[in-house]
Protein backbone atom coordinates (compact mmCIF):
# COMPACT_ATOMS: atom_id res chain seq x y z
CA UNK A 1 0.00 0.00 0.00
CA UNK A 2 1.23 3.10 -0.92
CA UNK A 3 2.81 5.54 1.93
CA UNK A 4 0.29 9.06 2.25
CA UNK A 5 1.99 11.67 0.61
CA UNK A 6 2.35 15.16 2.57
CA UNK A 7 -0.11 17.78 0.91
CA UNK A 8 0.54 22.10 0.85
CA UNK A 9 -2.32 22.16 4.22
CA UNK A 10 -0.48 19.49 6.02
CA UNK A 11 3.35 20.46 5.05
CA UNK A 12 2.10 24.53 6.55
CA UNK A 13 0.91 23.04 9.70
CA UNK A 14 3.73 21.44 10.59
CA UNK A 15 5.88 25.22 9.27
CA UNK A 16 3.18 26.65 11.85
CA UNK A 17 3.80 24.50 14.60
CA UNK A 18 7.58 24.12 14.45
CA UNK A 19 7.76 27.60 14.28
CA UNK A 20 5.85 28.34 17.08
CA UNK A 21 7.53 25.74 19.26
CA UNK A 22 11.11 27.94 18.34
CA UNK A 23 9.78 31.59 18.71
CA UNK A 24 7.99 30.40 22.13
CA UNK A 25 11.63 28.62 22.92
CA UNK A 26 13.29 32.19 22.01
CA UNK A 27 10.94 34.39 23.76
CA UNK A 28 10.99 32.07 27.59
CA UNK A 29 14.89 32.69 26.80
CA UNK A 30 14.64 36.53 25.69
CA UNK A 31 16.75 35.40 22.75
CA UNK A 32 15.94 37.60 19.86
CA UNK A 33 13.74 36.44 17.08
CA UNK A 34 15.09 35.77 13.66
CA UNK A 35 14.27 38.67 11.20
CA UNK A 36 16.15 39.79 7.71
CA UNK A 37 16.78 42.94 9.25
CA UNK A 38 20.42 43.84 9.18
CA UNK A 39 20.71 44.10 12.94
CA UNK A 40 19.24 40.40 13.14
CA UNK A 41 21.29 37.87 15.56
CA UNK A 42 23.79 35.91 12.98
CA UNK A 43 22.73 32.76 14.80
CA UNK A 44 20.70 31.08 16.71
CA UNK A 45 23.61 30.25 19.50
CA UNK A 46 23.33 26.90 21.47
CA UNK A 47 19.55 25.27 21.67
CA UNK A 48 18.28 22.70 23.39
CA UNK A 49 19.07 19.36 21.12
CA UNK A 50 15.13 19.09 20.97
CA UNK A 51 14.59 22.94 19.71
CA UNK A 52 17.48 21.97 17.44
CA UNK A 53 15.45 19.21 16.11
CA UNK A 54 12.36 21.31 15.75
CA UNK A 55 14.22 23.82 13.70
CA UNK A 56 15.88 21.11 11.57
CA UNK A 57 12.23 19.48 10.85
CA UNK A 58 11.19 22.96 10.19
CA UNK A 59 14.16 23.53 7.63
CA UNK A 60 12.68 20.65 6.05
CA UNK A 61 9.44 20.60 5.56
CA UNK A 62 9.74 24.19 4.29
CA UNK A 63 12.05 22.84 1.47
CA UNK A 64 9.31 20.06 0.72
CA UNK A 65 6.66 22.93 0.63
CA UNK A 66 8.88 24.54 -1.44
CA UNK A 67 9.30 21.61 -3.92
CA UNK A 68 5.91 20.65 -3.90
CA UNK A 69 4.52 24.33 -4.47
CA UNK A 70 6.58 24.70 -7.61
CA UNK A 71 5.81 20.73 -8.99
CA UNK A 72 7.40 18.85 -10.66
CA UNK A 73 7.98 20.39 -13.65
CA UNK A 74 9.22 23.36 -12.46
CA UNK A 75 11.21 22.05 -9.56
CA UNK A 76 13.24 20.36 -12.20
CA UNK A 77 13.44 23.27 -14.49
CA UNK A 78 14.59 25.35 -11.43
CA UNK A 79 17.56 22.80 -11.03
CA UNK A 80 18.67 22.28 -13.79
CA UNK A 81 19.25 26.22 -14.15
CA UNK A 82 21.26 26.63 -11.04
CA UNK A 83 22.97 23.56 -12.64
CA UNK A 84 22.90 25.31 -16.04
CA UNK A 85 24.54 28.27 -15.32
CA UNK A 86 27.36 26.90 -13.35
CA UNK A 87 28.21 24.87 -16.56
CA UNK A 88 27.43 27.56 -18.45
CA UNK A 89 30.03 29.85 -16.90
CA UNK A 90 33.08 27.03 -17.01
CA UNK A 91 31.78 27.11 -21.04
CA UNK A 92 31.98 30.21 -21.44
CA UNK A 93 35.99 30.55 -19.42
CA UNK A 94 37.10 27.40 -21.73
CA UNK A 95 36.17 29.60 -24.77
CA UNK A 96 37.62 32.36 -23.66
CA UNK A 97 41.15 30.37 -22.47
CA UNK A 98 41.07 30.89 -19.06
CA UNK A 99 39.96 27.85 -18.54
CA UNK A 100 41.85 24.27 -19.61
CA UNK A 101 40.40 21.03 -19.71
CA UNK A 102 42.46 18.22 -18.13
Amino acid sequence: MAKPQPTLDALAATITEAAHIITSHMRENKIPEPTFASDSPQSYGELPPDISAVRQRLAATAIDMWQLALGPEDIVWDRSWTVGRKTQSYLFAWFEGQYTLK
